[in-house]
């Protein structure tokens, strides 16, 4: 279906407060990573920084940052788990337990937050960033990833866009600093649509959740074709992305 709309296509219209606000921070081919916790990579100095899972759940990516030497804590806000997953996160050590609205840690205790598919389930976006903001080092940084194109699911309240999270970030004394586009939304809401239907995360578009699946190697193809630059296909990426990758920076001293 996509390869049948582009191979009409003649034009790459990229509206200009996209091109002009999120261009200049989308990251190039070449620094596309796998996953969000890959990005941990750019954070780490090797050992003893701290790190704080906001919406850690069971803690299933604390392995991935304690890999790249980080000192993990989580956290969780009881009344947005699911039943099931808020039982199981009681048993995990290192895991904390908040009201939603104050972080129980100090100022500045943290090197760099990680988020992954966390943030499209706030309440209360200018005060979480702001308690974020606070409990963050100076010069540190906000990883993870935020749904974008992604259809209602458990507690799920507001989707971002790239322009959001920058907005959001700028008004709590933040950064955006980089983006980086994932899979793209047509497959996941496919996916989503046989996993409702069938009951069953196994399906035949599972292996395509990759930021170089199908249909972005055919907007790569169709963006060559034109001979649009790197910067409008990637922007075209992120634009039918389902989630988007992110680094956010708290200024330094």
């Amino acid at each position: 279906m996509v390869r049948s709309v582009l191979a009409s296509g003649t034009k790459l219209v990229i509206d200009g407060s996209f091109y002009r606000e999120i261009g200049p921070l989308l990251a190039r081919s070449d620094e596309l990573v796998r996953g969000p916790e890959h990005l941990l990579a750019k954070e780490s100095s090797g050992s003893g920084q701290t790190l704080l899972d906001f919406g850690c759940g069971t803690g299933a990516y604390r392995k991935a940052c304690e890999r790249y030497g980080f000192r993990w804590t989580g956290l969780n806000y009881a009344e947005g788990m699911a039943a099931s997953a808020h039982d199981a996160a009681r048993g995990v050590n290192d895991i904390i337990f908040y009201d939603g609205v104050r972080i129980p840690a100090e100022d500045g205790a943290f090197d760099v937050v990680f988020s992954m598919q966390v943030f499209e389930h706030l309440t209360d976006i200018p005060r979480t960033f702001s308690e974020i903001s606070r409990v963050l080092k100076p010069g540190g940084a906000i990883v993870g990833s935020v749904s974008q194109l992604e259809q209602m699911h458990d507690f799920s309240t507001f989707n971002f866009t790239p322009y959001g999270l920058k907005v959001a970030s700028q008004a709590a004394g933040l950064e955006l600093e980089k983006v980086y586009p994932r899979f793209d939304g047509l497959t996941f809401l496919l996916r989503r649509l046989l996993i409702v239907t069938r009951g069953t995360n196994q399906n035949s578009l599972a292996g395509e959740l990759q930021p170089d699946n199908a249909v972005m190697r055919e907007i790569e193809r169709y963006g060559a074709r034109i001979g649009a630059d790197e910067m409008r296909i990637n922007l075209m990426k992120l634009m039918f992305s389902s989630h988007f990758a992110f680094i956010v920076r708290k200024p330094g001293p």
